[in-house]
């Protein structure tokens, strides 16, 4: 896929990621979104550190949501940069919490390879 640029003011979410263990970074109300539903890898940079990033484009939103790959601090109000560069798989919906954490956790080791991270 050809990369897709994103900018902007991380904004407060519903916290669904952060209690499913993977907080998200939202950036608001990108229309048109020029990505289709689904989970994507990537590069997010904020404080002129950069991240690898699992980004999430949920059905329907206006939004893009970014998983900060080893980004342990308050982000809110900052500014990130957003590369998203790889296609990982179409939105899915999980009926079981356990099977949806599961796959974010595959999800996450397949960007982690991608992007040269290493799997712990």
């Amino acid at each position: 896929m050809m990369p897709e640029f994103f900018k902007g003011r991380v904004v407060h979410g519903n916290k669904e990621g952060r209690l499913l263990g993977y907080p998200t970074a939202n950036l608001p109300e990108l229309e048109p979104l020029p990505l289709l539903p689904g989970i994507y890898g990537g590069l997010g940079k904020v404080d002129g550190v950069e991240y690898i990033a699992a980004v999430v484009v949920k059905p329907g939103a206006s939004h893009i949501e970014a998983h900060l790959l080893e980004l342990y601090q308050n982000i809110y109000g900052k500014e990130l940069e957003l590369t998203v560069d790889e296609f990982i798989r179409p939105w899915q919906e999980f009926s079981d919490l356990e099977a949806l954490k599961a796959q974010i956790q595959k999800d996450v080791n397949i960007i982690k390879l991608k992007k040269g991270g290493i799997i712990l």
